[in-house]
């Protein structure tokens, strides 16, 4: 299951997103398959992800935008 980067931008910020997260993850566990989260840009971000169990992750934090294969 993908975590759409508009929710991971909401980590750490007050927003009515925010708490949509948590659930995305939660139902991705109760269906036991794997979770990858997109468009993370902060450390603080990556730290919450893995601490709630989110196996997978892409964004700025980790590389730049590639090219095509």
């Amino acid at each position: 299951m993908k975590i759409d980067k508009s929710f991971v931008g909401t980590i750490g910020i007050a927003s009515a997103k925010s708490s949509v997260i948590d659930h995305i993850i939660d139902l991705a566990k109760a269906l036991k398959v794997e979770v990858i989260a997109e468009g993370v840009e902060q450390q603080n971000q990556a730290g919450y992800l893995r601490a709630k169990g989110v196996q997978f992750a892409q964004g700025w934090l980790f590389s730049r935008h590639l090219p095509p294969v």
